[in-house]
């Protein structure tokens, strides 16, 4: 880490020895460092990244404040303002400490109010990644016999005048033996001449089925953006690891002819090099394994077998293999191979690509 980091992150932990005298703190974070050998049809990029994160909470009362501290070597900030980029090698030193942040107090046993600059997500980040995440939010938290409910408000965009907002709504819980969550988001722009009002609506389900461990997830965009955000994608994830002697599942994802992702931002990815979420009309199968080696290693492996993309043609396949190795508790050293098969031009990953990779994390 480079010497402005230590620097940086050494203020934080002096700035919250203050208030530990007027409240309760606890801190916990992650360090991971991680190198990448990419070979896309022949253009190679080879780098090293490594990212560092702290939660940090004071608490006083029914009242919590939660701040959350980002350090990077190179610019892959996921929070306000900052993009994050999983390729990008652009950059050097961080552009801020500060990824987020929220005061919440805890009126009663159910009814909870949190404000400040955070991001609600659904369980895939699949629709919803970080939304709400602008120059400020406020959300009401209910509980009610096994659901949690949430409404919260944003602000976007701060104009003069007129203003771009965003209100979600949460709720997660079970229906029978099925653990259900919904998500819905409409976002609202009078600040700019653009007609891009946008609205989301997320929904997934997880229940045993037999012996087969079923997960649906249903997203689906409408949007005025001339350029043409909507439509639909479903999801549909089945556990078959009681069937066999190791973990193993297959997965179907399907979008249909007017799918254009979504504007309410996502970091959803199936695969090491193939989202799988970025072509209208699709139907892609893949299928993922994993075994246990011993309490310590383990392996695991994907492929997609088949990628049908309509009147686009076929798209990419691909295969990843991957180890991973638990030193201790808090430390993991995992490696991987991945390597695709180009796909019909105007797919997902039209050209071929490899990529060789590890990586080591700290948790704390």
């Amino acid at each position: 880490m480079k010497k402005l980091s230590i620097l940086l992150l050494a203020l934080v932990m002096t700035v919250c020895a203050v208030p530990a005298m007027a409240g309760d703190v606890s801190m916990d974070g992650a360090y991971m460092l991680r190198g990448r050998a990419d070979d896309n049809d022949g253009d190679k990029n080879n780098y090293f990244q490594h990212e560092l994160d702290l939660n940090i909470d004071v608490k006083s009362g029914d009242v919590t404040f939660h701040w959350d501290v980002e350090l990077a070597d190179k610019d892959l900030f996921d929070g306000t303002g900052l993009n994050f980029n999983r390729t990008d090698t652009t950059g050097d030193l961080p552009k801020g400490i500060w990824d987020g942040f929220y005061v919440k107090w805890q009126a009663t046993d159910a009814l909870a109010f949190q404000a400040g600059i955070y991001g609600v997500s659904d369980n895939n980040t699949l629709m919803f990644y970080s939304a709400g995440n602008g120059d400020g939010i406020m959300g009401l938290m209910y509980k009610l016999e096994g659901w949690n409910l949430g409404g919260y408000l944003s602000k976007q965009v701060d104009a003069a005048e007129d203003d771009q907002t965003e209100m979600i709504i949460k709720a997660n819980g079970d229906l029978g033996p099925a653990k259900v969550s919904l998500l819905y988001g409409s976002r609202v722009n009078d600040a700019t001449a653009a007609d891009d009002d946008a609205t989301a609506l997320y929904f997934d389900a997880d229940m045993p089925v037999g012996p087969v461990g079923v997960n649906l997830v249903y997203g689906s965009m409408s949007s005025d953006v001339s350029t043409g955000d909507g439509g639909s994608i479903i999801i549909l994830a089945l556990g078959l690891q009681e069937l066999v002697n190791f973990d193993l599942g297959l997965t179907v994802i399907q979008t249909n002819e007017d799918w254009a992702g979504t504007t309410f931002g996502n970091d959803y990815g199936y695969a090491e090099l193939i989202d799988g979420d970025v072509t209208p009309d699709q139907m892609l199968i893949g299928v993922e394994a994993g075994y246990d080696v011993n309490d310590k290693l383990s392996l695991s492996a994907l492929a997609i077998v088949s990628n049908d993309c309509g009147d686009l043609g076929d798209g990419a396949t691909e295969a990843d293999v991957a180890l991973a190795y638990q030193f201790a508790d808090n430390v993991k050293y995992r490696a991987g191979y991945a390597t695709r098969s180009a796909g019909d031009p105007g797919t997902e990953g039209d050209a071929d690509k490899t990529r060789l990779w590890h990586r080591i994390d700290f948790k704390f």
